[in-house]
């Protein structure tokens, strides 16, 4: 291990084309992802790129749940597997920086080792440090420490003499740590990483080989080859199997990463186990057989999303080509610029275009459903982008400073990447509008009141062609306003309807006002009642008929009085009084006089019957209110 790490760790869990149980996987790390191997298949996998804010990482372990645990200079954390999130568990600054190597013992406690051989615990809730031992005899850990389920301790070493260029297996005291050397690993140095699984060792390089070493001599010979990878460290539980195991069946072939063909073969323990073979130039391996040299689909390393829940990355394939390798994205995240994330963000607006140095680029919608920039065309043959577009000579499109309008996009005049000025977005005004490069104040039709009880209404402005609509006061008669609408003042005590059709004189905000009830046991502003105009009333048509029969001991009756005329026009609904003038001291009645509109008068008689009747109707129109 090295102490330039920035690795994160997760933990373990088995997926559908690799081993499915902690204990026959064995985790690696580059600098940016965490890998897993199969050691059954002799595959690797990529499961996820690390986090770049973690710092420093010295090493990383697995605990016998299958915890994985990420040692910085100063923090102790354990990791989680569906994002490489870590969790701080304890400060381990009293460490020191010179600790490279990690692993857990069988009986739980975790082991940190230092490149002069010193041997220490970490108390994982506390992060204190308790010296336990160390390798003595000149030797240094060079880079990391195993531990199996039969207590065993293996390490990578150095020298510290300087007698020895390449790395060397070493077995360690499990009590007090003293190393004992096995052997020479031939041809190998700067092993970062160890793994253990069914009596084989693995190594991790900085050169982006995957080692197999023989515990017993220290002899390795190449796996996996990774010609772009730099492994940084490895890890696996101590419950590894230590038994020999065979990983395949004699006979069978198959392909690894490094598009090799594996051929299955006895060991010298007696088990079977893949080997590699690499192929000839030109050729790679497909199907466990070498074949012409396949065609790459896509650009090595290069990501992307497959569709809105699926992201996808270039990866090397078993036949030595590289193809698109498909994951889905975890509950509730959705693929955005080749990452899943749990919500993606719009970062321009349709049909928007810009330049990027040479390229074209437009405002598309991608997979997650959300529109970002994507370069649609190169400007080449001594063309510049401007403005969105290629051009052939830079030239000025518009004035610095000046602004205008393209669609409801503001828009102002800047210098662009080729040196030239060019109209660039501002910003959207939507439904407001634009005019003039701004966006406008209010949308046609917009009503709001204002300070002194009146209402603004949101109209068009005739002045100019294009302009901006703007508010126009208009007095409310109340001098009062809510929600945009001005209150109708009434008087609860009046006798005459003043509000319309299912409103009531309610108090509000210290007066009285028409309000609709609004089911909540509250009142909102009513609209003005509907008003129609009376017509006018019509005059008193009747003369009283003149009385023919004497009195007792009198003369004949005297003419009846004529009826007086109705008044002028009211407004509202019509109202018809009754009562007309009475005969004189003969026996017949005056007509009834008839009249429309609100204050309209009946006609009437001198006479105290005429009188009587008069009030009468009146009292009927009280009775109809």
């Amino acid at each position: 291990m090295i102490s330039v790490l920035t690795v994160v760790a997760l933990m373990a869990t088995g997926t559908s084309n690799i081993c499915t149980t902690q204990n026959c996987v064995v985790y690696a790390e580059t600098a940016t992802d965490l890998y897993q191997i199969d050691p059954v298949q002799l595959t690797q996998t990529r499961l996820c790129s690390f986090s770049s804010g973690l710092g420093a990482v010295n090493d990383i372990a697995v605990d016998s749940n299958g915890t994985l645990y990420a040692l910085t200079s100063g923090e102790l954390y354990t990791l989680n597997p569906s994002n490489c999130a870590t969790t701080a568990l304890a400060s381990v600054s009293s460490l020191g920086a010179n600790f490279n190597g990690l692993s857990f013992l069988l009986d739980g406690r975790l082991i940190a080792v230092d490149d002069q051989g010193t041997v220490a615990q970490i108390n994982t809730s506390t992060g204190a440090v308790t010296q336990l031992g160390s390798y003595g005899g000149g030797w240094g850990s060079s880079g990391d420490v195993v531990a199996l389920s039969n207590g065993q301790l293996y390490a990578t070493a150095r020298d510290l003499t300087g007698n020895q260029s390449y790395d060397t297996l070493v077995t360690l005291n499990p009590s007090t740590f003293a190393a004992t050397r096995v052997g020479t690993i031939s041809g190998q140095s700067q092993i970062y990483g160890l793994g253990y699984w069914a009596g084989v060792l693995y190594g991790f390089d900085s050169a982006g080989h995957v080692l197999h070493i023989d515990p017993s001599t220290g002899q390795a010979t190449v796996a996996i080859s990774n010609s772009s990878l730099q492994w940084y460290g490895a890890g696996t539980t101590p419950l590894a199997p230590t038994a020999c195991q065979s990983t395949c069946s004699a006979g069978q072939t198959a392909c690894n990463n490094s598009g090799d063909v594996l051929n299955c073969l006895v060991q010298s323990n007696g088990c079977y186990a893949w080997v590699p073979s690499a192929c000839a130039s030109g050729q790679a391996c497909s199907s466990g057989q070498c074949v012409e040299t396949c065609s790459s689909t896509c650009f090595p390393f290069t990501g992307g999303c497959a569709d809105s829940t699926h992201a996808r990355s270039c990866d090397l394939q078993s036949n030595g080509c590289f193809d698109w390798d498909v994951s889905a994205c975890p509950a509730n995240q959705v693929c955005s610029s080749g990452n899943c994330v749990p919500n993606c963000t719009s970062t321009c607006s349709a049909g928007q275009v810009r330049c990027s140095g040479s390229n074209v680029q437009s405002c598309q919608q991608q997979g997650s459903g959300c529109f970002d920039w994507a370069t649609t065309s190169s400007c080449g043959g001594g063309q510049v982008c401007a403005s969105g577009q290629c051009v052939t000579q830079c030239s000025n499109a518009c004035t610095q400073g000046a602004q205008q309008c393209s669609g409801t996009i503001a828009q102002t005049c800047a210098t662009g990447a080729s040196g030239c000025t060019e109209w660039q977005n501002a910003t959207d005004c939507g439904a407001l509008g634009c005019s003039g490069g701004q966006c406008c104040g209010c949308t046609l039709g917009q009503v709001q009141c204002t300070a002194d009880g009146n209402i603004e209404v949101c109209q068009a402005d005739a002045s100019a062609a294009g302009a901006c609509p703007g508010f126009v006061s208009e007095p409310c008669a109340s001098g009062a306003c809510q929600s945009g609408m001005c209150l109708t003042a009434c008087n609860p005590a009046s006798e005459v309807a003043q509000c319309g059709p299912g409103a009531q004189c309610v108090s509000m905000d210290g007066a009285s006002y028409c309000g609709l009830p609004d089911g909540n046991g509250g009142y909102v502003p009513a609209p003005p009642p509907s008003t129609t105009t009376g017509t006018n009333g019509t005059n008193g048509a009747s003369t009283g008929s003149t009385g023919t029969q004497a009195g007792t001991g009198g003369t004949t009756g005297l003419s009846g009085e004529t009826g007086l005329t109705g008044s002028g026009e009211g407004t509202g609904s019509a109202h018809t009084s009754s009562g007309g003038a009475a005969g004189g001291s003969g026996s017949s009645a005056g007509t009834t006089i008839s009249s429309e509109g609100c204050g309209c008068s009946s006609g009437s008689s001198a006479s105290s019957l005429a009188l009587m009747l008069g009030l009468l109707g009146l009292a009927g129109v009280r009775r109809r209110r």
